[in-house]
């Protein structure tokens, strides 16, 4: 193998980048393709191709991580996904010999292998199996984007900067590596393990071959960076695929000084890797003050965890695993009620939710789930809210801009979660709502939560545009009634889904519509309703809802768990039918989640049972 550096990856290097992606070659094959081999080592922010260039190659990643990033005719940078170890980039264009579409940078200092054009059709030709190893990545690849899924993007190096001194920096180890440790085998390094092995710096040749033999025996490798700036602090830095900010909640959260001085020890370009926890009093109720916290960071996202609570713990690590598990709750007025249900069977078979959103009604119930509140508090607080009194009772007059004045549901709003941001939920929220004045769909993901709720759920011509930022927002259903793109965009790594099957009617058994005299008379005189005409909010409503149905029937293949509940005869405004929509969410649940494969559900942090387990284990010794 040869090197553009001249430093020479060793055996147990070079075959952990190979296998993932050429493990089911022969071995003679393998070993001719490794010395057609030429390693690449870039810095944290350095561009490996960029956007446009010649496609000559396949690059390998052994050690680090690279993202990929798009230029628009305006020169706006947009991220597309993240290449981890094990991974390739370039095989469409090494097939095609098309230009680059993406820019590909190092995230952190990263070891490639390169595999050029001219060795690649040399060896095809005397090995032909290589070429469809190659083309069954592409298939791969363009199958995850047609599926908008993207890699779990599992961190295997972490660093932990602690802000301040209020957080129990043991109790808090111990409690992450326990939490790790359900993903894999972890190891804990500081700055005393780093002069063990007689690491000087960041430039010391040593360190990054220390680290990647760390990486090669361990899951996840955590490093603890020191309170002040020092040479391991800036080796950690450069090395960390993600580094969590740990500080007290009731701490001041303005950036200090070291946090600041670190940051400039990685290279310029390099885009944040930075997420901030925040760690709460065991017996707080809901965060305040989040938004203070985030100004003047470049966070991928935040956490909230509770001292000593092992679910917000188990959540951090999913995250840090790639496997967040986001709950999405499609809107449909009060058959959306059936989400109750689907919630609370989630809940008893053990499957936890990392984060939560949703459209429209189903925006309300998700906010409700983000503050953590457990199924019984969720479907009792719904049932103040709703059937009590209908929401929609407020009418407007004259009705020139909306039917209703909109006052009623945002004092219903209000009064069901306050003041509170959508920054100080203890799970990751979003929901969606069209932006009227802009003319697209909007993500809230901070700012008020009852206004974003309020914009998402502000049905054109029922209930009057909600303002924010000086737009109009409508109900999000106008382009989104099911947000699994934005929940995945997010950063979920598996998505639960839950949708509201509605039947269709392919006749209505007359040739002219009914006048709306003929109407009355059938549906309130009479009580016949033999004239299948939908109510005029009905119709509104659905018609609401018609423009993202495409987007939904997409949306239904990119999530990984999916749940469509009959509401039974719950209509759109049938408020004080909780109970049944409820009913039917769960049933149907229950019977969806009994066909699922036990090892499936343990992709999703349930425990299998013991006979399960033991196949799991059976299997993993295998390999």
């Amino acid at each position: 193998m040869s090197s553009s550096d001249s430093t020479h990856l060793d055996r147990q290097q070079l075959a952990r980048g190979l296998e993932p992606l050429f493990g089911d070659l022969p071995d003679d094959v393998l070993a001719e393709i490794a010395e057609r081999l030429e390693t690449r080592r870039l810095r944290a922010g350095e561009v490996l191709v960029a956007q446009g260039d010649p496609g000559d190659s396949i690059y390998i990643v052994v050690n680090g991580r690279l993202y990929a990033s798009v230029s628009d005719a305006a020169g706006d940078e947009r991220e597309v996904a993240e290449i981890a170890a094990g991974e390739s980039v370039g095989e469409t264009s090494l097939l095609n010999r098309q230009p680059h579409s993406v820019t590909y940078r190092a995230l952190r200092d990263s070891v490639l292998v390169r595999l050029s054009h001219g060795a690649f059709v040399e060896l095809s030709h005397t090995h032909p199996g290589l070429l469809w190893t190659v083309a069954r990545l592409v298939t791969h690849r363009l199958k995850h984007a047609r599926d908008g899924s993207t890699s779990d993007a599992t961190v295997r190096t972490l660093a932990i900067q602690f802000l301040d001194d209020r957080v129990d920096r043991r109790a808090f180890r111990q409690q992450l590596c326990q939490a790790l440790r359900q993903h894999g085998q972890e190891i804990y390094v500081d700055s005393n393990e780093g002069l063990r092995q007689g690491i000087t710096g960041p430039e010391d040749p040593r360190h990054s071959e220390w680290l990647n033999r760390l990486e090669a025996s361990h899951r996840l490798v955590v490093m603890e960076l020191d309170p002040t700036v020092t040479p391991w602090s800036s080796l950690c830095m450069r090395q960390a695929d993600r580094i969590l900010l740990v500080a007290a909640a009731t701490g001041a959260p303005a950036v200090t000084p070291t946090e600041r001085a670190l940051g400039e020890c990685l290279s310029a370009g390099t885009r944040t890797m930075s997420e901030l926890v925040l760690v709460h009093d065991h017996d707080t109720v809901l965060p305040t003050g989040t938004a203070a916290w985030l100004t003047g960071r470049d966070l991928l996202r935040h956490h909230h965890l509770r001292s000593g609570n092992e679910g917000d713990f188990g959540r951090l690590s999913r995250f840090m695993a790639g496997k967040a598990n986001g709950l999405v709750l499609a809107g449909g007025g009060a058959k959306a009620f059936v989400h109750l249900g689907v919630f609370q069977a989630l809940q008893e078979t053990g499957i936890p939710i990392d984060m939560a959103g949703g459209t429209s009604l189903g925006s309300i119930l998700a906010a409700g789930v983000a503050m953590d509140w457990d199924p019984a508090q969720l479907t009792d607080n719904a049932r103040r809210a709703f059937t009590h009194r209908n929401p929609l009772s407020d009418y407007s007059f004259p009705p020139l801009i909306s039917m209703m004045r909109g006052k009623r549901i945002e004092k219903l709003l209000r009064d069901f979660f306050g003041e509170a941001d959508i920054e100080d939920l203890w799970l990751p929220y979003l929901c969606v709502s069209g932006d009227f004045s802009a003319g697209r769909m909007a993500v809230h993901r901070s700012g008020k939560l009852w206004r974003a709720i309020k914009a998402s759920i502000s049905l054109p011509g029922i209930l009057p545009p909600t303002v924010i930022d000086g737009h109009l927002h409508v109900d999000g259903g106008t382009f989104d009634n099911f947000p699994v793109e934005p929940m995945r965009s997010a950063g979920a790594g598996r998505i639960i889904a839950s949708d509201i099957w509605t039947p269709t009617r392919p006749s209505i058994g007359y040739e002219d519509t009914p006048s709306d005299w003929r109407f009355f008379v059938d549906r309130y005189l009479l009580r016949r309703r033999r004239l299948k005409v939908p109510h005029v909010m009905t119709t509104m409503f659905r018609s609401s809802f018609l423009a993202s149905n495409e987007r939904r029937r997409a949306a239904k293949h990119g999530a990984d768990l999916y749940f469509s509940s009959p509401a039974g005869r719950v209509g759109l405004t049938h408020w004080k039918k909780l109970d049944e929509a409820m009913a039917a969410g769960y049933s149907h649940a229950q019977r969806r989640l009994a066909e699922v494969d036990p090892q499936v559900l343990a992709t999703f942090g349930v425990t299998p049972p013991p006979t399960v387990e033991r196949e799991l284990q059976k299997a993993a010794a295998a390999e």
